[in-house]
């Protein structure tokens, strides 16, 4: 009954949780540093650009820190399926020749062979799949910082027994 479908709106939210938080941080340091880097913008910061690529992260370290939201190590897959769809959906985007609206035109390329990001470039796999490998590296370091953080903001909130004794599958 309601029961039921309380606790399958918990376990949504809890994947969901799992993968938004550690996606809203890396792409605010692949935006900064691989798309538009800190050091070569080509992209003025505009207040979009800064709320979609900084602000946002930002708002979900906040909610991290005031809130209790658990995050698990074995629901991280469901990030690496998000990415492994995503890097799919990049290389189709290639074949197919999808490309890019005018506005986001590439100088490299025809409109239509345009990639979605210029990291995603399959015209030159090599480099891609450096980056691609370069990301799963980043999101397991970042998932277990995560996941180390929340076991830490446990303890330190309702002590060093705290966590293990309310949520045995950390």
């Amino acid at each position: 009954g309601v029961a039921m479908f309380d606790c399958v709106k918990v376990q949504a939210m809890s994947l969901l949780w799992t993968l938004t938080f550690p996606i809203s941080v890396l792409v605010c340091l692949a935006f900064w540093t691989l798309i538009n880097p800190l050091w070569d913008l080509k992209m003025p910061p505009g207040f979009v650009l800064i709320t979609e690529h900084f602000i946002n992260m930002l708002i979900f370290i906040a909610e991290f820190l005031a809130n209790r939201n658990v995050f698990y190590l074995k629901h991280g897959i469901i990030l690496y399926i998000y990415a492994f769809l995503y890097t799919i959906w990049s290389l189709i985007h290639f074949v197919a020749k999808v490309g890019v609206a005018p506005a986001m035109a590439c100088h490299d390329y025809p409109l239509d062979e345009c990639p979605i990001y210029p990291v995603l470039d399959w015209h030159h796999p090599g480099r891609t799949i450096i980056v691609v490998l370069g990301v799963t590296l980043a999101t397991l370091i970042l998932q277990l910082l995560i996941w180390r953080c929340t076991h830490k903001r446990d303890q330190r909130f309702f002590g060093s027994g705290a966590r293990a004794l309310m949520d045995p599958e950390i």
